[in-house]
């Protein structure tokens, strides 16, 4: 008897919370407090220009930008042994400081090339490092 009581009680408590909730209790003066940021929608210039683009759309747009518009992008590549470690730093030491960093990998053990912000100026010089990569393709940072 007891414990039908109790589920009786918190039926009714959840049926009073979702009229709560939902407003159906506003005519008595029982309701939540309405949030609204109207000042926001009066900010946005032209919403209905906005256009979500998948990857492949992305991309050619990216590549149809004119230069220096296009975002900069981390790449990575890896994981490299200490002996392909010292080859790639022979190829990257006529790269502007700060362009590229070796991190530790921890499985497997070894090396990740990161390029934290690959730009314009950058893109072109990728491609003459791809022999120091090997078979590594340079992919996005996780």
């Amino acid at each position: 008897m007891m414990l039908r009581l109790t589920v009786l009680l918190l039926m009714l408590a959840n049926a009073a919370f979702f009229g709560w909730s939902q407003g159906l209790l506003a005519p008595w003066g029982l309701a939540p407090a309405q949030q609204s940021e109207p000042q926001r929608l009066r900010q946005q210039i032209r919403p209905q220009a906005l256009r979500i683009l998948g990857g492949d759309e992305a991309r050619r747009a990216d590549a149809a930008a004119p230069p220096g518009t296009r975002a900069q992008e981390c790449l990575q590549a890896g994981v490299f042994e200490e002996a392909q470690v010292a080859m790639l730093k022979r190829a990257l030491e006529s790269w502007p400081a700060g362009s590229w960093v070796l991190e530790p990998a921890i499985e497997p053990r070894g090396w990740t090339l990161r390029f934290p912000a690959v730009d314009d100026s950058l893109r072109p010089r990728l491609q003459d490092l791809q022999a120091a990569l090997g078979a590594r393709t340079l992919r996005p940072c996780r």
